[in-house]
């Protein structure tokens, strides 16, 4: 019986804490794209280079030195244009 509540109580913490990364992760997505053009806007703003925690380099023109894919868990990515820096949103199909 000890047993029992002991295995029940350990996966209920598992589960909480499943739920609190899912959580995390939704919360760094839906704060990316704001911070993203935070940046982008300061760099034009100040005419200054600025980085992103990502990898992503704004120059005083607030473009990006390179094209790249930012993927999230929640089967979403941002898609960062080359050139002018255009970010666009995809949803990622497991079917596809």
């Amino acid at each position: 019986m000890e047993l029992i509540v002991v295995l029940f109580v350990l996966s209920c913490i598992s589960l909480m804490s499943f739920k609190l990364t899912d959580n995390l992760t939704q919360e760094k997505y839906l704060t990316f794209f704001d911070h993203y053009l935070y940046l982008q806007s300061e760099s034009l703003l100040k005419n200054e280079a600025r980085d992103v925690d990502e990898g992503i380099h704004f120059n005083s023109a607030g473009n990006i030195n390179h094209a790249q894919t930012i993927t999230f868990e929640n089967n979403k990515a941002f898609i960062l244009e080359l050139g002018g820096g255009r970010i666009v949103e995809k949803e990622w199909n497991h079917l596809d």
